[in-house]
């Protein structure tokens, strides 16, 4: 689904709601592990894909750090952008 549709059905409801996201924070957080841990992130350079889903698999247990969360939450949501950027602009790894 293309990233404005996605973005979309969570705003609205769609996917992400139907797998447990029931509000923007889940859904967003829902968005940024199912686009980070997918194709189009492994296929940028710069981004270390094993490295990617560890940070993601700590952040997603029920007894991670809060201030760990907060700080990976900041650099995850970077990559995110960059993720969109990269599918947004055409470019190819």
């Amino acid at each position: 689904m293309p990233n404005a549709a996605r973005i979309r059905a969570i705003l609205v409801g769609g996917d992400e709601w139907d797998r447990g996201a029931h509000t923007l924070a889940d859904a967003l957080n829902v968005l940024m592990q199912d686009t980070l841990r997918g194709s189009a992130a492994a296929n940028m350079r710069f981004l270390d894909p094993a490295k990617m889903v560890a940070v993601l698999d700590d952040l997603a247990k029920p007894d991670a750090d809060a201030g760990h969360r907060v700080v990976m939450d900041q650099v995850l949501t970077l990559a995110l952008s960059f993720v969109f950027m990269h599918e947004g602009l055409g470019l190819s790894a």
